[in-house]
């Protein structure tokens, strides 16, 4: 969850410095992640395509305000998220939580990225059982 948090972080600000193709490949390189964990959040598995596309939203104007207030907010509740499983580690052995997405297709290449994330939804306990979180 660290690294997810920490792309949608990235993806956020870099839209919101409205950089280049190659910082945003370059920043996405920084967090390490693995092709399925890039496949997960933005469908595309490589850092390049990543870039490629986020770069083309801001030069568009498709990373207009709302679009990087959607990414403030997934990144916000993320870290929120993130921060209350770290907390509590020793008792929680999962978290559930819905991330809603905007998907774009520019010349067949799909991709997307987090607009929002709810608060935990539910807590899978270290004896295996589930609970809600609200």
């Amino acid at each position: 969850m660290n690294k997810a948090t920490e792309l949608v972080r990235v993806a956020w600000q870099e839209a919101k410095n409205n950089s280049t193709a190659s910082r945003i490949e370059t920043a996405v390189n920084g967090v390490a992640a693995t092709s399925g964990l890039l496949a997960l959040i933005f469908i595309t598995s490589t850092p390049l395509a990543v870039g490629a596309g986020l770069a083309s939203h801001i030069s568009t104007g498709l990373a207009s305000q709302p679009f990087k207030g959607g990414l403030e907010a997934a990144f916000n509740q993320m870290s929120s998220n993130n921060y209350s499983f770290t907390a509590n580690a020793s008792k929680w052995r999962r978290v559930e939580f819905d991330i809603a997405f905007v998907e774009y297709d520019q010349g067949g290449t799909r991709t997307r990225y987090p607009q929002q994330a709810t608060a935990l939804k539910r807590i899978q306990m270290m004896d295996g059982t589930w609970i809600s979180a609200t």
